[in-house]
């Protein structure tokens, strides 16, 4: 029997198995019928202990939904931001070149939010004054 290939196999197995760092909603459920379903039938469960369990599962349920309620409510204010950007004037920065032109629209593409200046995407940390008379040309160095 060679053990080389038998200890291979079980480490490419071990490499493939990514444990949870999370516990959810259903794997609290599991838990929770586990303990129902295990118990001893002669002693019965502590009632004080389920009440908790189930407080805690539906506190657990509460926060989830108030974290997507926030994520939400976060996208629509940049949404709104940036749509308050349409028709003024802003100076960007891409990193090469430094120009002022006019917000046509915006875009929304996989929850982010560019501006659209000069038929160009850009991201809205590229902004770096809103403001001033529109160029569509390059600044100088320096020269905002």
């Amino acid at each position: 029997m060679n053990v080389s290939n038998i200890h291979t196999l079980s480490a490419a197995g071990e490499n493939a198995r990514i444990p949870q760092t999370q516990l959810g909603k259903n794997d609290f459920l599991k838990i929770l019928a586990a303990q129902l379903q295990y118990q001893d039938p002669l002693s019965g469960g502590n009632n004080t202990e389920y009440i908790a369990q189930l407080a805690q599962f539906a506190a657990l349920e509460q926060i989830q939904n108030l974290n997507n309620s926030i994520t939400e409510m976060m996208y629509l204010q940049v949404l709104q931001y940036g749509s308050q950007l349409v028709g003024k004037t802003v100076t960007i920065n891409d990193g090469i070149h430094e120009f002022r032109g006019v917000v046509e629209r915006i875009n929304l593409q996989n929850g982010e939010i560019s501006v659209i200046v000069n038929d160009s995407r850009y991201k809205l940390y590229q902004i770096e004054e809103i403001g001033g008379e529109p160029t569509g040309e390059m600044l100088p160095d320096g020269e905002v």
